[in-house]
């Protein structure tokens, strides 16, 4: 779904998104009535629901409206009356964007569908490539989009001049989903026991990434230069007490949530050998914290989860580790995109995770 700019319906701009998933053309009432247009409620379609074995969305009526996107001829459509609450106003379906001669997929959203659709040949080697590395100033170019569940698919046929009752039976649709958490969804509450395990990771100082790192270099520059490079993430960094594996790897920080969403479990095997030649291979800043010798690393990861309307199935809103990577992309599973988890990332508060090749590096995201 995309926000179609410069739109208006009878000379009164609007708020219109496009969607080439969607049969027929949609209004909410409260822009209808804003517009003064002519509801005809003799004839309801029924609207497919998001989740396959929802109740059918009746919709409120239909209208007939003159609409206009810049640059492009006025037409008319005759567009069905939905009574929802939503950022929209005004959904183009695919027929009425043809009329219009309006194009949603913009070359950013192309250069994300193609990503998401390429199949690597092997796994191991694309676990940091570049959609690993795309940095969040790259996603500022993608248009607006809002929630997926606030969407219903049509289900029935372009309506008539006539607006006839349309006998066709429900017909299922591919399922579109985003997998970023609503704003808002994590609640600042920093209590006793928070504040308590938050102390556990102090911040880092020069002294302390300087002992840390000191004996990877070979000289003393090369020392200084590892420790600048380390000072740059001081927002994001901390440090563990005693020289032992913080105690997040036994009991992992949650984070304050809302109702409806629940640490679901913790994932925790051992990479393998792909998976870490993978990592070996791409790090370029390595953090070995004295292990030297060659050893088992193991990734562990809290995964949130947020039940769907009206069912007990959960979905994975967020897990980046490595190996479950791997693991997801063997067994068919689909992971976030890029874009997704850089929303998830600016909707969370905080998130505490273990770094997927030790136990031994805590990593915080800054309050910024």
């Amino acid at each position: 779904m995309t926000t179609i700019p410069n739109a208006s319906a009878k000379g009164i701009p609007v708020h219109a998104v496009g969607d080439t998933g969607s049969q027929v053309t949609l209004v909410t009432l409260e822009a209808a009535r804003r517009l003064g247009l002519r509801i005809t409620r003799h004839s309801r379609p029924l609207l497919k629901p998001l989740w396959p074995d929802g109740t059918p969305h009746v919709a409120y009526g239909r209208a007939n409206v003159e609409l206009h996107v810049e640059n492009s001829p006025r037409a008319w459509a005759h567009a069905v009356v939905v009574d929802w609450h939503c950022r929209w106003e005004v959904l183009l379906g695919r027929d009425m964007l043809a009329t219009l001669g309006v194009s949603p997929a913009s070359p950013a959203m192309l250069r994300r569908s193609n990503g998401a659709t390429t199949i690597p040949d092997h796994a191991g080697k694309h676990i940091d490539g570049p959609w690993r590395r795309t940095t969040e100033a790259a996603y500022e170019d993608f248009p607006d989009t809002a929630p997926s569940h606030d969407l219903a698919t049509a289900v029935t046929a372009e309506p008539s001049a006539a607006a006839a009752q349309i006998p066709e039976p429900v017909h299922a649709r591919p399922m579109r989903a985003q997998l970023a958490l609503p704003t808002g969804f994590f609640v600042e509450e920093r209590d006793d026991e928070f504040v308590r395990l938050d102390a556990l990771y102090p911040e880092a100082t020069p002294d302390s990434i300087s002992e840390r790192t000191h004996h990877q270099c070979t000289s003393g520059a090369s020392a200084q230069a590892l420790a600048a490079e380390l000072w740059t993430a001081r927002s994001a960094l901390r440090e563990y007490p005693g020289g032992c594996p913080p105690p997040a790897a036994y009991a992992p920080i949650r984070p304050p949530m809302r109702d409806g969403a629940e640490s679901l479990f913790v994932v925790q095997h051992s990479l393998s050998p792909a998976a870490r030649e993978a990592v070996e291979n791409a790090a370029q800043v390595r953090l070995r914290y004295g292990i030297d010798e060659e050893s088992g690393a193991f990734s562990q990861l809290p995964i949130f989860t947020k039940s769907k309307p009206g069912t007990d199935e959960r979905r994975v809103l967020f897990d980046d580790s490595g190996n479950n990577c791997l693991n997801m992309r063997s067994v068919g599973m689909q992971l976030p995109r890029p874009a997704e988890r850089v929303q998830f990332l600016r909707d969370a508060r905080i998130v505490s995770s273990i770094d997927m090749a030790s136990f031994f590096t805590q990593l915080r995201l800054a309050a910024d």
